[in-house]
């Protein structure tokens, strides 16, 4: 469960920082084009992270079925709970990205 409550937590800031890059991404966009495009790489970059971290819990939640049966329902609400906040902040992130590379 310590596993999957560090990575959870590097998901999200991944997510995070990805926002914030493609944020900044846009201010600077008509000033300085080549830096946004740089931030804007960058927070594609985060998002390919979060889905690695992601991807590790699936792992994680998989081994321990195998090994030891269904996860205990709380372990199971947590992660419900993350993973809808996760692919909520994702989804949008990934939407401001393809904004960005559209205008």
């Amino acid at each position: 469960m310590k596993a999957i409550k560090h990575i959870t937590d590097d998901m999200l800031e991944e997510v995070h920082d990805a926002k914030h890059r493609i944020e900044r991404a846009m201010k600077f966009k008509p000033l300085y084009p080549d830096i946004a495009r740089r931030e804007s790489e960058i927070a594609a970059q985060e998002l390919v992270h979060s889905e690695k971290d992601h991807n590790s819990v699936m792992e994680l939640i998989e081994e321990f079925k195998k090994t030891k049966g269904d996860p205990p329902e709380y372990m199971l609400e947590f992660w419900k709970e993350i993973h809808k906040c996760y692919m909520e902040k994702y989804a949008h992130v990934k939407y401001m990205i393809e904004l960005f590379n559209k205008s």
